[in-house]
């Protein structure tokens, strides 16, 4: 009798223990949770990296700290139209300046960044992606919120290539023109008033960090100054300490 007494008490000992830590389990369970967030550009540029950030919450009490809580996140991505998905490991990177003073026990952030290589040049379409992770031991896996444009880089047009065409210092005749043409060569033109224009000389022209430089042989030296007004492009000359405005003449 004494025997099956001290199996009862140590099955008893069990079934309490068990179900204590159930109990605690399931409480601590329903008591905290979390959430993700997605950082995607509407669009990317060919010939550039492309980065997709991913934010991740928990919140309410746990004994484990979030980067405990999230792991194996990774990210797959394609352009639309390929059969296969490429895999990219995430990137634990620093929170935002507007998330650190929010961090507490209950309340724990994380971001992460997965970088795209660049495609090359002349590439165009949708990226699509999605992200799996594990959350507290279970598999999770979230679709991408939006498809990511790529588009054409733009050609970075040199300083030359901007000065290309004839700029002048009025809008209407008699005038003083400047023809900026390939090859770093000037030409000064003058407008008279029944609007002909004439070649007066012939030059050169250097650009530097900050200034045009044109030289003339018998005119001298023209310095120039490029300026932004309103959003359109001037160029300012200053010659004789006085300051003159030249405007890109459109044809």
């Amino acid at each position: 009798m004494k025997k099956i007494l001290i199996i009862l008490g140590i099955v008893l000992i069990i079934v309490l223990g068990g179900g204590f830590y159930l109990l605690r389990s399931l409480a601590e369970g329903f008591a905290s949770g979390g959430g993700s967030s997605h950082i995607v550009p509407d669009t990317a540029k060919n010939g550039e990296p492309l980065t997709i950030g991913l934010l991740l919450n928990t919140w309410g009490k746990h004994s484990k700290p979030i980067s405990k809580r999230y792991t194996d996140i990774s990210l797959y991505y394609r352009l639309v139209g390929e059969n296969e998905y490429k895999l990219l490991q995430s990137t634990l990177v620093d929170l935002p300046d507007n998330l650190k003073g929010f961090e507490s026990v209950t309340s724990q952030y994380a971001k992460y960044e997965f970088t795209i290589p660049a495609y090359p040049k002349g590439t165009i379409g949708e990226i699509e992606y999605y992200v799996n992770l594990v959350f507290d031991g279970h598999s999770n896996h979230a679709e991408g919120i939006k498809k990511i444009k790529l588009i054409e880089q733009p050609i970075a047009k040199s300083n030359n290539e901007y000065l290309l065409g004839e700029w002048s210092l009025y809008l209407d005749c008699p005038n003083t023109i400047f023809n900026f043409k390939q090859n770093n060569i000037i030409e000064l033109k003058s407008c008279g008033q029944d609007h002909q224009s004439t070649s007066n000389e012939v030059g050169v022209y250097e650009v530097t960090e900050k200034n045009i430089i044109a030289t003339f042989p018998k005119s001298g030296v023209y310095p120039f100054m490029r300026i932004t007004k309103n959003n359109e492009q001037e160029l300012q000359l200053v010659r004789f300490d006085k300051e003159f405005t030249l405007f890109k003449v459109q044809k």
